[in-house]
């Protein structure tokens, strides 16, 4: 249970991470 939660939350870093990085490159 705890290492699914953990996968969820790395994916979700992981998509945050690629949202900030699209919008810092469309702003640069």
């Amino acid at each position: 249970m705890v290492g699914r939660k953990k996968t969820e939350f790395l994916l979700l870093v992981v998509k945050g991470a690629r949202c900030v990085c699209v919008f810092v490159c469309a702003h640069v």
